[in-house]
C-alpha cells in the first residue's frame, strides 16, 4: 500500500506541472505578441494632488509609480499593472497615452 504523499505526487490532476510551466507564464498562447504591439505606448502620469492625509496605500501606490512631489511627470509603461495603479487614485493624477518616439 502507497502512503498518501506517495498517492498526491503520482496523481494527474496535481497543481503544478513542469510542462505546463510555459502555458501558464503565457508562452505559446500569442500573449506575447499582443504584450510586444503594446511596448510602443506609453503612459505620461502627473501628480496634482498631494499625498498629505491620504491613506498609506495612496501614498505606496504614488511611490510605486516613481512619482517624488506635486506635478512631478514619470514616462511609464501602458501595461495592466501600471493602469490598475492608476485606477486606484485617479482623483490625484493627471495621465494621457503617448507613443514611446513621439515628442511631448
Amino acid at each position: 500500500m502507497r502512503a498518501w504523499w506517495r498517492l498526491a505526487a503520482a496523481s494527474p490532476f496535481k497543481k503544478y506541472s513542469p510542462s505546463n510551466d510555459n502555458e501558464s507564464l503565457g508562452h505559446g498562447t500569442g500573449r506575447a505578441r499582443a504584450t510586444v504591439r503594446n511596448m510602443a505606448k506609453q503612459l505620461q502620469v502627473t501628480l496634482v494632488r498631494s499625498t498629505a492625509t491620504r491613506p498609506h496605500f495612496h501614498r505606496k501606490i504614488v511611490e510605486a509609480l516613481g512619482l517624488r512631489r506635486l506635478h512631478h511627470t514619470r514616462l511609464i509603461p501602458d501595461n495592466a499593472a501600471m493602469r490598475g495603479m492608476i485606477a486606484k487614485i485617479p482623483h490625484m493624477l493627471e495621465w494621457k497615452e503617448v507613443q514611446e518616439g513621439a515628442s511631448s
